[in-house]
């Protein structure tokens, strides 16, 4: 009994070690939806900021692809598209997925009424 709980012990540690040496987690996929920010924003920044966001992700879906941010879901609805999504792959594409993807200069020049919002 003592040989079967040496044995269990070993491998339970060993899979923690492993598991701790893997390489991190892309923080990118801990984007958790369109609203997310870690800035402090005005209204007029963070209505500006998601309708920029809501434009990116729906001119991505036009190219009838469904993944464009690591929340997205897959067009069967049952998994979300984690490390597939355009936000995460390098393949060119640079869909906007939180407000903090919008550069605040963007944002400072729309609400201070450098430019207007089409």
């Amino acid at each position: 009994m003592r040989r079967l709980f040496a044995i269990v012990a070993v491998v339970y540690l060993s899979f923690n070690f492993v598991v701790d040496a893997q390489e991190e987690r892309d923080p990118r996929l801990d984007v958790p939806g369109p609203e997310y920010s870690t800035r402090d924003l005005t209204s007029c920044q963070q209505d500006v900021a998601d309708a920029l966001v809501r434009q990116s992700i729906n001119e991505y879906k036009a190219k009838d692809q469904p993944c464009a941010c690591p929340y997205d879901f897959f067009n069967d609805g049952t998994r979300p598209c984690g490390e597939v999504s355009a936000y995460i792959r390098s393949n060119g594409e640079e869909p906007l997925c939180s407000r903090d993807d919008v550069a605040m200069d963007t944002l400072r020049q729309i609400c201070d009424g450098d430019a207007g919002v089409s």
